[in-house]
């Protein structure tokens, strides 16, 4: 795909009680694995990061640093919407396992004239696996502009009160054979635990 995929891997993952990118998964690590399970249907990979020491050295020249501290995945999305040299972004959080091309495929497809794709998770929109123009960046800088003005950090959804955004919701979803766990994230060991003693 002419496309960018964007790799968001900037968290402490505190929950977990460490960085989730580096989880050990099917021999690697998971950020190790979303590069090479997704990274052949992309014509460039970038990763997002504001702690490039903490990935697998073979992928630090795919880094972008986040610009803001403290500013969550909305700084990673800012440094990668700026360092793309696409169009197009498909922007996935490292702590989705599940996502693969099939997705990304559906996601892209429909950008057309929209500032962004981005799918439903039960009744709340997922920004974090979404397919971005680049011109969405405007809105994330402003975005994060306003949240830094009153000493917040941003809520990722809060941009897309700013895009003209595309959903996709369950039904699209069944229509064209994807399954809504493919939007599964890890956020504690618990989770982490179901991901490697599933087959």
């Amino acid at each position: 795909m002419s496309a960018t995929l964007l790799l968001l891997a900037g968290g402490e993952g505190r929950r977990m009680g460490r960085p989730k990118e580096t989880l050990p998964w099917r021999g690697s690590t998971l950020i190790e694995r979303k590069v090479s399970d997704l990274g052949p249907g992309f014509d460039e990979v970038l990763i997002a990061t504001s702690a490039p020491g903490r990935l697998p050295e073979g992928l630090r020249s795919r880094v972008v640093l986040d610009r803001r501290r403290d500013s969550g995945p909305l700084a990673g999305l800012e440094a990668g919407l700026e360092a793309a040299r696409n169009d197009i972004v498909m922007a996935v959080a490292c702590d989705m396992p599940n996502v693969d091309l099939d997705l990304a495929g559906v996601l892209i497809d429909r950008l057309g004239h929209h500032d962004a794709v981005v799918p439903y998770v039960g009744s709340r929109p997922d920004p974090l696996c979404a397919v971005y123009a680049r011109r969405a960046l405007a809105a994330v800088r402003d975005t994060l502009d306003a949240a830094a003005a009153v000493g917040q950090g941003p809520r990722a959804a809060s941009v897309l009160d700013l895009l003209r955004v595309r959903y996709v919701g369950a039904l699209e979803f069944r229509l064209y054979g994807l399954d809504q766990r493919l939007l599964w994230n890890l956020n504690t060991p618990q989770d982490y635990q179901v991901l490697i003693t599933d087959p």
